[in-house]
């Protein structure tokens, strides 16, 4: 099957193939051109192409250009154009997405027919792929053409969606789905601040929503920013309607919602065992006046908080109350909805301190539970919860929020999810995430059967990691698509929305605006925290965090506060769905580059510290196992930095690889061929050589590794290290040793080419491991029984590499003199020029000294 490309326009100019970012085009314009021809499926001359992407430069170097941009197009999709003699087109039997062209059809069929009930979710769902205007940011030269086509398109497709904006208000106010309403009304004034109607519309929801200073408010703002810019005034309907407010004609059903007694909701809820029997037991002892459900949204605080509620209720003599806080503007208007709760009568002209004395008086000797629900858009406010915990009552207060009340006397209890099976389980359907995601999907789809899709369902879970939210909005698909797409919307970040639930608040309609509601509360060392750490695969722990990332304590506090990061034991995880929306947000973020640069700097160190333990063999190979995961992990940096990365941690590598990973050298080895030497500096074109040639030792690739070694020599001037430059010579003398032919009868010192060569290897091991002293041991013997010119001149050109590495630089003077006597007479002037070079570089660092 063919790949599928994705191609987003709205926000962010992005090619996918398959889920994979491409980030290898030549040029901004060979994107461009992908984006061009995939709106435009019809066949397109060279001629004219040319003329619109380079129409400032000459006709023979705009086909130039061209066919050098197509040659690009053609390495990244080869499948994505069908080119002809003159002209070219995108492919039609491709499976190529454009957003743009998405939004624009979709807009068309939904704006056609606006009422039906079906209508809104699909308009809303059309919003969401309008990420930013069209080709938004994007930088280019020499093309008028071209930037025209980008303005017009940019005229059309805003139009589009200030008319979807619009028509998506009007239909959640009819629909009374206010809240809803307030959150694309808003973003139908950012877009078009100066439309009348827009504004109205704002205006009219907050008023339906008890926010009618927020409403008058907006019309303040509107006028003063009006005048300042325009020099006008609001429409005459504008300024009637904020008169309306204004003198309350527009009133709301019902001031404040509350709900003064506890009934569970129609949905099906899965007990977190563990959770409900910890904040019963806090409840149940007496100094816990204050506890504080918390975690992030979505995590089922509100829905264990009314469980909780349900089942205690009769332990209170004056009753339970649920008061809901998601219309309160202020922590002020605490006090009117806990005395809407008691039903308490109060005047309308009564001061905020007086309905407090009235409500801290009632409250006295009263043994009551008041479930105070999403209190954390009130912070930092908490005066009257304080003053209620100051007096001589039994009563109690549970609160819900996304971060503690940082109260001395709260207590609190941080909601990490359902408990998840792991893949090896023998009864995973037992667990809550597992039980949550069946009901949920049963409830819609009564042929669903869980042991069919069990293994997918358990997966579902893990990516997850058992958030209820997610897990509702996945099994909600369950009728519509199959177990494996789900799990690729989730896997990948794809924004999927909850497809039953439209009367939920916007930020729980779907995983992409609960994310986004959650990152937008973030301070911005909050963001870039995540944005950096997510740069960890698995655990990581406080030095990693504060030197790689540069996260302060402080901050890795707040963040754990809000459960996006979890503390186990010694070691923290952020969570699985804020990890890959962090991660997605790296990849095309400025602060990768200095991140890549600090994780090969901390890791290089962490190799160098390791190697310099003087571990044995054994226990070596063991530490070096237990970090590698962490180690090799560079998925997240630039593909043009991975090589860097590769390269630099390699030498330390090396000997784990060929005795631990034997089985993977094949691939590893692959890896490395692949790395593009010409994108290579000298110093790590040398090391890329000296590393292709282990490897083909390893795998008896004699001849390759003759080829590498070879290479090798040629880049004599190289600045890497003495301990590397040994390794070379090692293995030099290796490749010596290993092409001796010890099966001929000429040969009458097999034995001892035998154990010359066990004796080099060894050497080869403690220079791989830094013992110096050990691999010191080795020279007497090899130079007692070695007599060919080469072979002599390596031995003493290795022990001099040593004494430089160590900063014996004279010793290492003398034993290179050696080397050249013995080189003297023989036919080696690559090794000549070598071994030269590196003399000049002694001696250059014994004058520094």
């Amino acid at each position: 099957m063919d790949a599928k490309i994705e191609i987003t326009t709205l926000g962010q100019l992005q090619i996918q193939n398959n889920g994979q970012v491409l980030d290898d085009f030549i040029s901004t314009k060979a994107v461009l051109l992908v984006v061009y021809l995939a709106m435009h499926p019809i066949e397109h001359t060279r001629k004219k192409l040319a003329a619109m992407f380079w129409g400032e430069t000459n006709d023979q170097q705009a086909l130039k250009n061209l066919r050098t941009v197509l040659s690009s197009i053609r390495q990244s999709l080869p499948t994505a154009l069908t080119i002809f003699h003159d002209g070219l087109t995108i492919n039609l039997d491709a499976p190529i997405q454009v957003d743009a062209v998405r939004f624009e059809q979709g807009c068309g069929v939904a704006l056609g027919a606006p009422d039906k009930p079906e209508s809104l979710l699909h308009m809303q769902n059309l919003a969401s792929l309008y990420e930013g205007d069209f080709l938004a940011n994007v930088v280019f030269r020499d093309a008028d053409l071209l930037e025209s086509w980008i303005t017009e398109k940019q005229r059309q497709l805003r139009q589009l969606y200030t008319r979807l904006l619009h028509e998506i208000v009007e239909q959640t106010q009819k629909r009374g789905e206010y809240e809803s309403g307030i959150y694309y009304a808003r973003k139908l004034v950012t877009l078009d601040p100066y439309w009348d109607v827009a504004r109205r519309q704002l205006m009219r929801l907050l008023a339906f929503t008890n926010r009618a200073n927020a409403a008058l408010l907006e019309y303040e703002t509107f006028t003063t920013l009006l005048r300042d810019e325009l020099d006008a005034e609001p429409e005459a309907e504008t300024t009637t309607l904020y008169e309306q407010i204004r003198t309350q004609h527009i009133r709301p059903p019902q001031k404040y919602t509350v709900q003064s007694a506890i009934v569970l909701p129609d949905m099906p809820f899965v007990e977190a065992i563990d959770d409900i029997a910890i904040v019963q037991r806090m409840l149940n002892t007496p100094q816990c006046r204050l506890l504080t459900l918390y975690g992030i949204s979505g995590i089922g605080k509100t829905a264990l908080a009314t469980q909780v509620a349900f089942k205690r209720q009769q332990l209170y003599q004056d009753g339970a109350y649920f008061i809901s806080l998601k219309r309160a503007e202020t922590a002020r208007d605490l006090p009117y909805l806990i005395a809407s709760a008691f039903n308490l009568d109060f005047a309308n002209h009564i001061t905020p301190l007086e309905l407090e004395a009235i409500i801290l008086d009632y409250l006295k000797n009263r043994h009551v539970l008041l479930v105070l629900d999403n209190y954390d858009h009130l912070l930092p406010e908490t005066d009257f919860i304080q003053k209620m915990l100051e007096q001589p009552s039994p009563m109690q207060i549970l609160v819900t929020s996304q971060i503690p009340l940082n109260l001395f006397r709260e207590w609190l209890l941080p909601l990490q999810g359902l408990r998840v099976p792991s893949f090896d389980d023998a009864q995973p359907e037992t667990y809550e995430a597992v039980r949550l995601f069946e009901l949920t999907a049963q409830r819609i789809n009564p042929r669903f059967n869980l042991q069919d899709n069990l293994k997918g369902v358990v997966e579902i879970c893990q990516l997850v990691d058992g958030l209820p939210l997610a897990l509702l909005i996945a099994a909600g698909w369950t009728q519509i698509i199959p177990i494996n797409k789900i799990k690729e919307y989730i896997r990948e970040g794809q924004e999927f929305n909850l497809p039953t639930q439209r009367d939920l608040p916007p930020h729980h309609q779907s995983l992409e605006m609960m994310l986004d509601y959650t990152w937008n509360t973030l301070t911005a060392q909050e963001q870039y925290a995540l944005l950096a750490m997510s740069i960890f695969n698995q655990l990581f722990d406080l030095d990693e965090a504060q030197q790689i990332c540069g996260v302060s304590l402080d901050t890795l506090t707040a963040i754990i506060h809000k459960s996006l990061v979890q503390k186990y034991d010694e070691k923290y995880r952020m969570h699985q769905l804020i990890w890959r929306y962090a991660r997605k947000k790296l990849l095309y973020s400025d602060k990768k580059e200095v991140l890549q640069h600090q994780y090969t700097h901390y890791m290089t160190r962490l190799l160098r510290d390791i190697q310099q333990q003087n571990l044995s063999l054994h226990d070596y190979l063991f530490t070096i196992e237990t970090q590698y995961p962490r180690i090799w992990n560079y998925d997240w940096m630039a593909k043009s930095y991975q090589p860097i990365y590769i390269l630099t941690l390699s030498r330390f590598l090396m000997l784990y690889w060929e005795i631990s990973r034997g089985d993977e050298i094949a691939r590893i080895q692959a890896l490395f061929t692949a790395i593009n030497p010409d994108d290579l500096d000298p110093k790590a074109r040398t090391l890329h050589n000296l590393y292709l040639a282990r490897f083909h030792f390893a795998t008896h690739q004699y001849e390759q590794a003759k080829y590498y070694l070879q290479a090798l020599l040629s880049y004599h001037g190289a600045d890497i290290s003495w301990a590397e430059w040994g390794a070379v010579f090692t293995l030099y003398l290796t490749h010596i040793y290993t092409m001796i032919d010890v099966s001929s009868p000429v040969d009458i010192n097999a034995d001892m080419t035998i154990l010359n060569e066990s004796y080099i290897k060894l050497l080869s091991l403690y220079l791989d491991m830094c013992d110096y002293q050990a691999a010191q041991d080795f020279f007497p013997y090899l130079l007692e029984n070695t007599y060919g010119s080469i072979d002599r001149a390596l031995i003493f050109v290795i022990q001099g590499a040593i004494f430089a590495e160590i900063g014996q630089l004279s010793s290492a003077v003398k034993l290179f003199m050696e080397a050249f006597g013995h080189l003297a007479d023989t036919d080696e002037p690559h090794l000549w020029a070598v071994i030269n070079s590196l003399m000049h570089r002694i001696q250059m660092d014994i004058e520094r000294k």
